[in-house]
């Protein structure tokens, strides 16, 4: 390797600068790459070390299916029928949820929970063009009673009947008459 040395005299200082050859700064910058690569034997103890710790990992298709819910039966959506009958029982007969949930498997044969049936009454609110019950001063409400007087009458009387809609009519003319 030549060196040379320079100095050089400014304000009394002495500079000292080596001048290398061109293969000298090669072989330089290959081994600074060196230091950036790892050697191959450090490479085979850290594949070494890493695989049992890998091997426990999942995937992560499998972390996330492992978290994934299992998809529930597919349901036929709420009939006309249906939601008439959750309007009806909720708003006319003034029925809680729980009870709601126990007559709707007696009628439909079918299980709905209380927060599926809950959702569609909401629903059934805003196509009915009745206000949404949290900006109601009464979510049972004489409106919501017209409503459903005027709903049943495209419906077949067995079901009205099968439902106690004429009783429940005959109750609530009765309770409504003046006195």
């Amino acid at each position: 390797m030549y060196h040379s040395s320079k100095m050089t005299s400014a304000s009394g200082h002495h500079y000292h600068h080596q001048q290398s050859s061109p293969n000298d700064r090669c072989r330089e910058i290959m081994s600074i790459d060196n230091l950036l690569t790892p050697q191959r034997n450090q490479l085979s103890v850290q594949t070494h070390n890493l695989q049992p710790a890998s091997s426990q990992m999942m995937s992560p298709s499998a972390a996330d299916s492992a978290f994934e819910r299992t998809p529930r039966e597919k349901r036929e959506p709420y009939s006309d029928q249906a939601q008439f009958y959750i309007m009806y029982v909720r708003v006319g007969k003034e029925k809680d949820w729980n009870q709601i949930e126990r007559s709707f498997e007696d009628v439909f044969g079918q299980h709905r929970a209380k927060d599926g049936l809950t959702a569609v009454y909401y629903r059934i609110r805003s196509k009915w063009g009745l206000p949404p019950v949290n900006k109601s001063s009464q979510e049972i409400s004489e409106e919501g009673k017209d409503m459903i007087r005027q709903r049943a009458r495209g419906f077949d009387q067995g079901f009205l009947k099968k439902v106690g809609y004429f009783e429940w009519c005959q109750s609530y003319q009765s309770s409504a008459a003046p006195r």
